[in-house]
Formats: C-alpha cells, sequence, structure tokens
C-alpha cells in the first residue's frame, strides 16, 4: 500500500485523517497508476466525473495514456458503464479514489504530458482547498514534461482571476486564458456536462493553461 499523504500539505503521514483513510479500492487504484510509470504521454483528469471527456479524449487520442480519476463513487459507477458502452480503449485507465492521495507516491514515477482540472469546487470559504494553493501543485509541477501544462475549466470568474494572480508566485507560467460563450463561439463543442449547461445558459466559460516556469 503506498504511503499516505496529507491532503492539503502534500506531506507524507502516519496519521489516518479523515480524508485520507484508505478506502477498499485504494490497492487497486495503485495498480491501475503503475501502468503508466515509463510512458512520456500520460494526460491525467482529476475528478472526471460520468467520463465524458476522458471517453471523447481517449478515443480521439489513441497515442496517449489516460488515467481518469473520480472519487465519488456514483459518478465513478456510471463512468465505468459508459466505458463498456464504447468501444474498447486500451488507452484509457479509470480510477476511483482521492486524486490528492492516490497520486502524490506514483508522481516520481510519471511524466505527465497535461493534466485536466475542469469545473473544480470553486471552494468558496475554504481557500486552502483551491487547487492553486495546494502543495500538491509543487508536487505535481517535477511530474510535468517539459513541455507539460495543467489545463482548468471554470465558469466561476474570481476562480479563475485567482489562478491567474496566483499561478505565477507559485512557480507557473499562464500560457492560454480564454473566455468563451454561445454568443461568441456558438460552434463550441462543451466537453462535459456541467460545462454544457453553463453554455447553453449563456454563461462565460474560462478555459485557463499553465506550464511551469524553466530555471531563472
Amino acid at each position: 500500500m503506498a504511503q499516505n499523504f496529507d491532503r492539503l500539505t502534500a506531506k507524507p503521514t502516519s496519521r489516518r485523517f479523515r480524508w485520507i483513510a484508505p478506502a477498499a479500492g485504494d490497492q487497486a487504484a495503485d495498480i491501475e497508476i503503475r501502468k503508466a510509470y515509463g510512458r512520456s504521454d500520460v494526460v491525467i483528469e482529476i475528478g472526471c466525473g460520468v467520463g465524458w471527456h476522458s471517453i471523447t479524449y481517449s478515443r480521439n487520442h489513441p497515442e496517449k495514456l489516460v488515467i481518469a480519476i473520480e472519487r465519488t463513487r456514483d459518478k465513478f459507477s456510471r463512468f465505468k458503464s459508459r466505458i463498456l458502452s464504447n468501444s474498447p480503449m486500451p488507452n484509457l485507465i479509470p480510477v476511483h479514489g482521492d486524486a490528492l492521495r492516490l497520486l502524490p507516491p506514483h508522481l516520481e514515477h510519471l511524466s505527465i504530458e497535461s493534466v485536466y482540472i475542469l469545473y473544480p469546487n470553486p471552494e468558496p470559504k475554504a481557500k486552502a482547498q483551491r487547487w492553486i494553493h495546494m502543495p500538491f501543485m509543487d508536487l505535481l509541477s517535477k511530474a510535468l514534461s517539459p513541455t507539460g501544462r495543467v489545463v482548468f475549466a471554470t465558469n466561476v470568474q474570481n476562480y479563475a482571476d485567482e489562478i491567474l494572480a496566483t499561478a505565477p508566485l507559485r512557480g507557473w507560467n499562464v500560457s492560454e486564458d480564454s473566455r468563451i460563450n454561445i454568443t461568441d463561439n456558438p460552434d463550441f463543442q462543451p466537453r462535459t456536462h456541467f460545462e454544457r449547461k453553463y453554455f447553453l445558459r449563456g454563461e462565460t466559460l474560462r478555459h485557463i493553461e499553465l506550464k511551469k516556469k524553466g530555471p531563472a
């Protein structure tokens, strides 16, 4: 069993906090993630929900190895059902568990091309739990390939603005900040159910890409 990591500090811990207590499927999840060791074309989606984006991406990019992680049992069950209803995708690895607990022990063995975090909970009352402030992002940057990127999508404008303001202070360059809405981008193809809902009701979507800064 991989070592436990504190979800907010990303430090190894022997204590079993509520949010990192091992679940029954964790050992299986660790085995699945190890399939990506040694690959240079690894794509990770954190919080993949029912898998719309992960399945579509895997189908369109058979040369990539996609690890799709979902924490909630109901959404993961629906994700697995969607996989079974599609043609086989050997390049898609579905993982049930908490990415903040599962990924840190594996990051030193991975070479990650892209990480997708699409429509995360904006955590309005918990700054430390917003992704851009987490020490996990420091660990993640070490596992990214030299041209690797982290992709955020959100419909919450102050969440997006906080990412843009904080990223340079945390060792990231903002390589893209796109604003998408149905008036200006009528041909846009949503990637997730949340994205489709927000897009169709006329909200402005933000697509942000971060790349790690090179040596000074």
